[in-house]
Formats: C-alpha cells, sequence, structure tokens
C-alpha cells in the first residue's frame, strides 16, 4: 500500500499529479534513471564522479541510463544543469546518440505536458550542445520547430518562441555551417513567419519578441535562401503574408518583379510543390495525432471531439493561421498515407475541411484558409507524377459543400475567380492557365463539370467561371440566326417580295454552308466534332445533377421565327404547318407530323447536314414545352396502360423510326434528326426507349432503333444508355424503374455491365425495388446471369457506397444461386466488406452445406469471424451439422494425404488462388470456433465437436509425422477434441438415431448438463 506522500507525489517535469492522472511511461523511466545516478554521486567529488562514469561507459546499458538520467537533470535541476551537461558529456561514448534520442523523445511525447521551467532548460541544452559541437543536433531542432507549432494562445507559449529566436540568432555562425539543403531554414522561416502573424492578432505588446522573430526570418532569408526550395509555392504564401512588413517588403518585390537569387522567379516557384517531409513538420506530433484520429473516427461522434480540438487548438483570435497549416495538413494527408485514402476517410477530411473553413473568423482569417486551400490551383504543373491528386482535395471540398453548404461553396468559387486578378495582376493569365490545366488533368480522375455547372452555383458565378476560365467549358451552341436584315420581326408581302425573300435565304443558306465548309470539311470531321462536344457534355455524378441543370441545353434553343427561315423551302410549309397545330394543340398536329416525315423522305437528297441540323433544331423548338416539364410517364396510371401517352404528335418520329426497316435510307435520315435533337436535348434518348417499351414494340428489330441512335451518335452502347439513364433518373424516377426490365430483356449487350447495376442499385427507391422484385417473380426480368454476377461483386465491394450494395444484396439474396457466391467468399475481409459478408452469412443460415461452401470457408485467413459463424449457423439444424461435420473431415483427410499442410508463399498463392486451402487453415478455424462457442446455451458446439467423423479426421490429424509443428501449435484444440471424445460415445447414440427418438430432450436434461460442465472445469483445473 502506497504512502500518503507518495500519492500526492506531482512530477517535476511534467503538469500532472500522480494523484489523480496516470502515470507516464517516459518521465518514470527519466525520473528512475536520475535517482539512480544521484544515489551513486551524491558523495563524490566531481573527479570520483567522472572516473566511476568512465568505468562504467563501458556498458551501453549504463550508457543509456546515464543520458537519460543526466538529460532530466538538466530539465528539472537548472542550478546543477551545467554539472550534469559535463557529466553526461563525460559518460556518452557513441557521438551523443542515446541523448539525442532521449531529447527527441521529450519534445515529440512530453513536450505538450511539460512544466515551463522544463521547457525553457530545453534551449539550454541545444546552446550547449552547439558549443560542444554535437554532431546531428541540426536534426534534433527539427522536432524543436515541429513541437512549437501546437495552437492555442500565443501568450502561453511565446516565451519559448522567443527563446528560440534568440537561440538562433545567437548562433548565426553554426547557421551558416549547417549543410545546404538541410530543413532547419525553411522550418524556422515558416513557423516564425505564423508566429509573426499571431503577434499582430493577439494583442500583445512585447516589441522584444516581434524583433526577434523578424531578425531570424530575415537572416534566414538573406544567408540561406536556397534552402528554402522545399517550400516550393509555399514560400510564396510566406513572402506574401510578410510582404507588409518593410523587412521583408524587398524580398517579395524581388519575386514579383524580378528574380529570387537561386530560386528563380514567381512562376518557377509556383511550378514547384511544396515538398512532402516539409509536412510532416508543419504541425506537432501532439496535433497531427488527433486529425488522424478524427478522420478515421465515424460520423455521429464528430461534432462532441470538433468541439474539444477546438478548445484545446484553435481558441482566440490567433488560432487562424494554425487552422490554415491543419488545411494544408489535411490536403497532404490524403496524398501521403494508402491508410487515408480510403473512402469514409476521404468523407471525413471534406467534413473536416468544410468544418475548419465554415468556423474560421470571418474577414481576413477566412479568405486565408479558403487560399491556402486552393492554392496548389495557382501553380499547376502536369509534369509532376500523380499531378491530378494534388488538386483533387479542395474540389472534392467544393462538391461536397454544394450539397451540404451551399453559401460556402459559393464563396470559395467567387474567391478563386476574383484571386486570379487579386493576387499579382501581371500573372493574371499565368493563375487562369494553371487553374484551367488543373482542372483538366482532374477531369482523368473524377467527373467535375457536374460541379463547374451545377445550378447550385449562383448564376452569375457560373457566368463569371465560363468567362474566366472558358477553356473548361463547351462552346455554346451558334444560335441559327438570320443576317441582321432578318432580325426584325417576321417580314408580310407587304414589307419583303417573294422574291427578296428568296434571295436572302440563298444567301444565308451559302453562308452557313461556306461556315460549315471551313469547320467541317466532311462527314467524317463533322463526327469528330460531335465526339468532342458529347464528352464536353456527359455527366457522371448523379448526387449533384437537378433537373434544372440538365434542363438548361433545351431552353437555349431559338425561336422559329429566327430559325425556320433557314428550312429549304421544300419543307418550310410543312415545319410552319407542324408549328401551327401544336402551338394550337390541334388533333391535327399527328397528321402534320406525318406530312413533314414524308416531305423530309421525298426530299431525302436535298438534306445535307447543315438542313439536318436546322430540322433538328426546329423540332425541339415546335415541341420545347413538351420536353421541358420532363416529367412523361403519365401519373395514376399502370404500366400495362399507357398507350394514350404516345398518340402525341411528337411520338410520330419515333413511330417511322421503328416501322422503318433495317438498313432503309429512310431510317438512317430519321437516325440522323434524331441524333441531332438528342445532342441538343437529353431528354430524347430514353424517351425512345420509354415509346419502344410503352408501345410494347419490344421486338428485335424495334430495339435496334436504338442500338442504331448509339450508332449514328458514334457512342458506345453502353456509355450512351448510361447517359440516358441517368438522365431518367433525375427527370421522371418512376419512367427509369418502368425501363428497367426492358434494358435487361432487349439489350442483353449491356445487360452485364457492372455501371449499369451500379445506377439501378443506386437509384431506385423501395416501390421501385418492388416493381423490379415482381418483374423477376413473374420472370418477366432477369436481372443476373453465372457469368456476369462475379464482376458486379467484385466491383461492388471495391467502389459502392453502402446504400447500393444493399439494395444489390436485397436482389442477390432472392435471385442468385448461393453456388454463384461461392467464389467471392475467399477474396472478402471481414473488416472492409461488411455489407457482403452480413448477407452472405444469412444466406448461408438457409443454405445446405457443400463439399465446396466448406472449401472456400476454410480457406479464409485464419482468426477470421466470417468463416467461424458460417459453421455456427450452418450447424444450427442436426442433419447439416452432419453434413458439416462429414465435409470437413473430408476435407482434413484430402489435406494430409496431398501435403497441403500449410499456406503456400506468397508469390506462390498470388499463381495459384486453389492451393491457398491448407490444414494450418482449417485447423485455425477449429480453434477459433472453440474459443467463441462453446459452453453456449444451444451446445451446437459442444455437438459438433463431438461428432465421430470429425473426431476421427482429427485423430488422423494427430498422429501424421508431417503435423508436427501444428501438433504443438494446437495443443488446447487437440486437448479439447480429447475431452469430447470422453464425454460422448457418439458411436452409441448417433444423431440420427437421437433425432428420431429424443430430438431435444436428452441435451437439455439438468442432470447431463451438470456432469459436463462439472467435466469441463475438471480439464480447466488439469
Amino acid at each position: 500500500m502506497e504512502s500518503g506522500n507518495q500519492k500526492s507525489r506531482t512530477s517535476r517535469l511534467l503538469m500532472l499529479n500522480y494523484r489523480f492522472d496516470a502515470s507516464n511511461e517516459v518521465d518514470e523511466t527519466l525520473v528512475s534513471h536520475y535517482n539512480f545516478l544521484m544515489e551513486n554521486m551524491n558523495n563524490l567529488s566531481e573527479k570520483e564522479a567522472h572516473d566511476w562514469l568512465m568505468q562504467r561507459s563501458k556498458d551501453p546499458k549504463f550508457v543509456e541510463v546515464t543520458s537519460a538520467g543526466f538529460l532530466y537533470g538538466i530539465l528539472v535541476d537548472p542550478q546543477n544543469a551545467p554539472k550534469h551537461f559535463r557529466n553526461m558529456g563525460v559518460s556518452i561514448t557513441d557521438n551523443w546518440y542515446t541523448a539525442l534520442y532521449r531529447m527527441n523523445m521529450i519534445l515529440l511525447e512530453l513536450f505538450n505536458k511539460m512544466r515551463s521551467e522544463p521547457k525553457m532548460q530545453i534551449l539550454y541544452f541545444f546552446r550547449e550542445a552547439i558549443k560542444s559541437n554535437m554532431p546531428k543536433i541540426d536534426n534534433v531542432l527539427l522536432n524543436l520547430l515541429r513541437t512549437i507549432n501546437e495552437g492555442g494562445k500565443l501568450s502561453e507559449i511565446y516565451p519559448f518562441v522567443h527563446g528560440v529566436a534568440d537561440f538562433l540568432n545567437e548562433n548565426r555562425e553554426w547557421i551558416r555551417s549547417i549543410k545546404q539543403g538541410s530543413l532547419v531554414s525553411p522550418l524556422v522561416l515558416l513557423s516564425f513567419s505564423r508566429f509573426l502573424h499571431d503577434y499582430t492578432q493577439s494583442g500583445l505588446n512585447n516589441e522584444p519578441f516581434k524583433k526577434s522573430l523578424e531578425s531570424a526570418c530575415e537572416f534566414f532569408l538573406r544567408e540561406r535562401l536556397v534552402d528554402m526550395l522545399p517550400l516550393g509555392r509555399d514560400l510564396v504564401l510566406i513572402l506574401m503574408r510578410l510582404g507588409r512588413n518593410p523587412t521583408f517588403a524587398p524580398f517579395w518585390k524581388n519575386l514579383l518583379y524580378g528574380q529570387l537569387q537561386g530560386l528563380g522567379g514567381l512562376i518557377d516557384l509556383m511550378n514547384k510543390p511544396c515538398q512532402a517531409v516539409i509536412f510532416t513538420f508543419r504541425l506537432s506530433l501532439h496535433i497531427t495525432r488527433k486529425i488522424e484520429f478524427l478522420l478515421k473516427m465515424k460520423m455521429p461522434n464528430f461534432g462532441r471531439h470538433l468541439d474539444w480540438f477546438t478548445k484545446q487548438h484553435l481558441n482566440g483570435p490567433e488560432g487562424g493561421s494554425i487552422r490554415a497549416e491543419i488545411i494544408r495538413y489535411l490536403w497532404y494527408i490524403g496524398l501521403s498515407t494508402p491508410d487515408f485514402q480510403q473512402q469514409h476517410v476521404a468523407e471525413n477530411r471534406a467534413s473536416l475541411l468544410s468544418f475548419f473553413i465554415r468556423t474560421a473568423q470571418p474577414g481576413m482569417e477566412m479568405q486565408w484558409c479558403k487560399l491556402v486551400l486552393i492554392w496548389d490551383w495557382f501553380g499547376f504543373d502536369s509534369n509532376i507524377p500523380n499531378a491530378a491528386a494534388l488538386v483533387e482535395p479542395a474540389f472534392s471540398l467544393v462538391r461536397y459543400l454544394l450539397t451540404t453548404n451551399q453559401i460556402l461553396a459559393n464563396s470559395i468559387i467567387d474567391f478563386l475567380i476574383r484571386s486570379t486578378t487579386m493576387i499579382s495582376p501581371n500573372y493574371t493569365q499565368f493563375f487562369i492557365t494553371s487553374v484551367t490545366n488543373s482542372f483538366k488533368q482532374l477531369s482523368t480522375i473524377m467527373p467535375i463539370m457536374s460541379v463547374l455547372e451545377s445550378t447550385r452555383i449562383d448564376k452569375p458565378l457560373r457566368d463569371m467561371l465560363r468567362e474566366t476560365f472558358p477553356e473548361l467549358f463547351a462552346p455554346k451552341h451558334p444560335p441559327m440566326a438570320p443576317p441582321p436584315s432578318q432580325q426584325q420581326p417576321p417580314p408580310g408581302p407587304s414589307r419583303l417580295t417573294p422574291l427578296m425573300i428568296e434571295e436572302e435565304e440563298k444567301s444565308v443558306i451559302k453562308k452557313l454552308n461556306q461556315n460549315s465548309a471551313a469547320i467541317l470539311p466532311n462527314e467524317e470531321e463533322a463526327k469528330e466534332k460531335k465526339k468532342e462536344r458529347k464528352k464536353l457534355k456527359k455527366t457522371t455524378s448523379l448526387s449533384e445533377q437537378t433537373p434544372e441543370t440538365k434542363r438548361e441545353n433545351i431552353l437555349d434553343v431559338g425561336s422559329i421565327e429566327t430559325v425556320l427561315p433557314l428550312v429549304r423551302d421544300e419543307l418550310k410549309n410543312s415545319v410552319g404547318e407542324l408549328n401551327s397545330a401544336v402551338k394550337a394543340k390541334s388533333d391535327e398536329a399527328p397528321e402534320a407530323m406525318q406530312r413533314l416525315l414524308m416531305c423530309i423522305f421525298e426530299n431525302e437528297e436535298l438534306l445535307e447536314n447543315d438542313q439536318i441540323e436546322i430540322l433538328a433544331e426546329c423540332l425541339l423548338i415546335i415541341y420545347r414545352e413538351y420536353l421541358g416539364k420532363r416529367e412523361f410517364f403519365p401519373k395514376n396510371s399502370r404500366s400495362e396502360d399507357i398507350s394514350d401517352t404516345f398518340d402525341m404528335s411528337f411520338f410520330a418520329l419515333f413511330r417511322n423510326l421503328v416501322l422503318s426497316p433495317d438498313g432503309d435510307e429512310s431510317r438512317k435520315l430519321l437516325l440522323m434528326i434524331i441524333g441531332e435533337m438528342r445532342e441538343r436535348c437529353n431528354c430524347i434518348g430514353y424517351l425512345l426507349l420509354f415509346f419502344i417499351k410503352g408501345t410494347k414494340m419490344e421486338s428485335e428489330e424495334a430495339a435496334s432503333a436504338y442500338t442504331g441512335l448509339c450508332k449514328a451518335m458514334a457512342a458506345p452502347l453502353e456509355d450512351q444508355l448510361l447517359e440516358d439513364l441517368k438522365q431518367c433518373v433525375i427527370d421522371d424516377h418512376r419512367l427509369f424503374a418502368f425501363l428497367v426490365p426492358f434494358i435487361f430483356e432487349r439489350l442483353s449487350e449491356v445487360s452485364g455491365s457492372v455501371n449499369l447495376m451500379r445506377l439501378i442499385c443506386g437509384s431506385i427507391d423501395a416501390a421501385q425495388a418492388l416493381s423490379i422484385v415482381r418483374e423477376m417473380c413473374l420472370e418477366n426480368l432477369t436481372m443476373f446471369q453465372k457469368d456476369t454476377i462475379t464482376p458486379i461483386l467484385n466491383a461492388s465491394i471495391q467502389q459502392w457506397d453502402t446504400i447500393e450494395q444493399i439494395m444489390l444484396w436485397t436482389f442477390i439474396r432472392g435471385f442468385v444461386k448461393f453456388d454463384w457466391l461461392l467464389n467471392l467468399i475467399p477474396r472478402l475481409a471481414y473488416n472492409k466488406h461488411p455489407e457482403a459478408i452480413t448477407n452472405l452469412l444469412l444466406m448461408i443460415k438457409q443454405a445446405e452445406p457443400s463439399l465446396k461452401l466448406m472449401q472456400n470457408l476454410l480457406s479464409r485467413p485464419a482468426n477470421d469471424f466470417f468463416t467461424i459463424c458460417a459453421i455456427k449457423v450452418l450447424i444450427d439444424d442436426n442433419d447439416s451439422l452432419e453434413q458439416v461435420a462429414n465435409h470437413m473431415a473430408t476435407i482434413i483427410k484430402r489435406l494430409i494425404q496431398s501435403g497441403e499442410i500449410y499456406p503456400p508463399s506468397p508469390t506462390k498463392e498470388k499463381s495459384s488462388l486453389k492451393k491457398t486451402l491448407c490444414l494450418e487453415f482449417v485447423l485455425s478455424h477449429l480453434d477459433t470456433f472453440r474459443l467463441n462457442c462453446l459452453t453456449k446455451e444451444s451446445r451446437r458446439a459442444e455437438l459438433f465437436l463431438s461428432n465421430n467423423v470429425l473426431q476421427e479426421a482429427l485423430s488422423l490429424a494427430k498422429k501424421s509425422e508431417r503435423i508436427a509443428d501444428l501438433r504443438t501449435k494446437f495443443t488446447e484444440l487437440f486437448a479439447v477434441m480429447e475431452i469430447f471424445s470422453d464425454a460422448f460415445d457418439t458411436k452409441q447414440r448417433p444423431l440420427r438415431k437421437t433425432r428420431q427418438t429424443k430430438p431435444e430432450v436428452e441435451y437439455s436434461d439438468e442432470r447431463i448438463k451438470r456432469r459436463r460442465i462439472k467435466e469441463f472445469e475438471e480439464s480447466d483445473e488439469d
């Protein structure tokens, strides 16, 4: 029992009380070594002490004791610090390595808990180390500079920072002697520039502190400027922050209008990213550990921990600069460590970035946080490896904010646009080009146009984006406008003669033909241009699309009055009649559409590319109102009774297409017109599918109309179908569910598409899921094939969201044979694929145990709970229990006979997945099963392990000479099996006979239970 004095003992080094706080292992080690030295040296003179130290310094362990003990003495006993330092020098024989190691440990692990006086003694150690010419002390200085980047109130740490600055100013000759390329220079500038900024925000009145920091920064910039190269473009940020200070204004001006010696000009620096090693020192280890903890945490727990983090490190007006450093670190951490590239970590990173920017003080602090967030966009260099990843974090944050904090997202975009001209007007074009190139490179790994063109961005900002970065956006379709003479109200016969009209129309057509010839000299080039336009328009992110986003391109078409004069005379009257009939909602509109189509067929040879485009635009203008509403599936109607929908004149276009023979010239012409309409209005594609399905014209010839449309647009079938269906999900989700059975039945080429399945699983709601299940129950729909299920499952466990996987497994559990899924079992990781494992366990509970199932389960690595849970649910039934035992016994015997005792080497395992099943895995699973499943209420595990067939197989394994090592490794398993062999005479009471005569009574008898418990207790005592 501890005495009262021991209970109330406080640490001389740390701010903790052992009565209330947990002890610190490093502190206790230092205290123990210090006390040992003092006990042996207190009664010795200094010479005798040196002799004693030198005599024992040959022992490396003693050197560790002396370095730790004397270092502790330097920190807690300032009066005797010189004596302790001399004693340390006498005892250390390894070039101070152990002392530096201990100092690193103190800086990284204890500094934030240390008392103020021991902290200042750290500077004494560094001063004496430099005087003693201690090697490698500059490396430890890096951790000292890292440690001071802790955040919190400047008033609490400024004495120590002041001491560091004075210490550096006192030792300038030593600094000049540091080898070139050392990180000391950039880290001093990075840290001190932040403290200078904090000083102006904190309200402190300490001119010596300010002068000391300014002097140190100025010295490093003047004497060690070349060493700043690892900072890259972050050096521009530092000089931008210091530029208003007269001491540093010359450096900023030289950078803007000339060059910094050895570093080049502003463009040279902007093209160099900050080196990764710098980021590891920008924040203290204490902060980085907390950030990594927050990144790996589940979302619901964020709020409480973020409040705690803010109070600890971001409290006060000077918290803005460390906030910016945290934002830069969060940007970096996703690039540096694979553990931080997982999906949930990326989401957490976006949430954290959002929090730190959102909670910044309005004004300069928030603007600075925005700038450091997007800073790497302004100096993008595509030649740098993995360049796109450098600009991804900030863009992902903007995409995240568009759905969670639209105002903040708009403010960041506005700040980006304004910064291109405000950072330095002389470099505006360079910044615009860099941002443009960064976004283009980013588009290779993620969709960007769905963000840049999102309607959640304010319309004026979207216009400013388009004006500032025009190369990122597809050029708007040029309006089919007549020449200036025809921009007046439609002329009447009294104002223009027919001859004048004809001459002007010919002139316009001639100009259009000339322009077309100049831009697209042949049909192949026209197709290429369409492909490029399609790529630019293509969208891939459903979560950020809205009906308004996709509706804009149909609302941009001109008026019929401006386009109709461009139509050839042979077609003009028919187009005008159709327009009048549709506008008047006349019953004659279908006939007018049919007359127009017949006229088009009759004048087929006159229709060149420009006329096809004009006709397509005319049709879009005429049906603008219908196409613009984007709700095509009739409300309160059953899918079996929607034929009236297609009586509208618009669908005559599709009807003629579907009824036209394949290869007919009229079919090709219609495909060209409809394809041009689809280029400008993105609902045309899924409306064609709707027509084919809704009119029950579902023959292969009818379905070929859609595939023909894809060919006419020079688009792969799967890509075009996915784009059309994505748009259908946005516009009319009921129509989307209606189309799904048709897609799988008639477009079999894409029925196994992973992307199509993901779109379905991620887009439907409960009612639509029920509709799809109904169709599968009625055998009207087959979603899965044996040869396509594996790629879909492999993709789902790697890339899909949880909701998408849950919906996929809902369909799989009802309509996929369990045998098709067996090959997936060895590939699943218990901690990484919870959705798949959960559903497989539920399916296994209903499955018949087979030899192949057991092989796949047992081939999983050891200590796997998936295998254990699967075996446990399989043995719930007596018949299944016996089958599992028989299969496992068969596997054990085969493995012994074939010699597959141990797992293959990693290289062999990669080349042959079939050999991953080995006896060691089987025994390991049985051992884990024993540890987790015995002594449960059902007693199924005891019945399973006592099965006579399994007992015989394990007895055979135990006797085999091949498994001597495994026999030792699994001693407890074999011992338990022997206990069950003695406790249950399975030969006299076979399971089947037991089930027929006494299914449960014998195993629930209290007397037998007590006997079993007693046997287990006795075996435990042995």
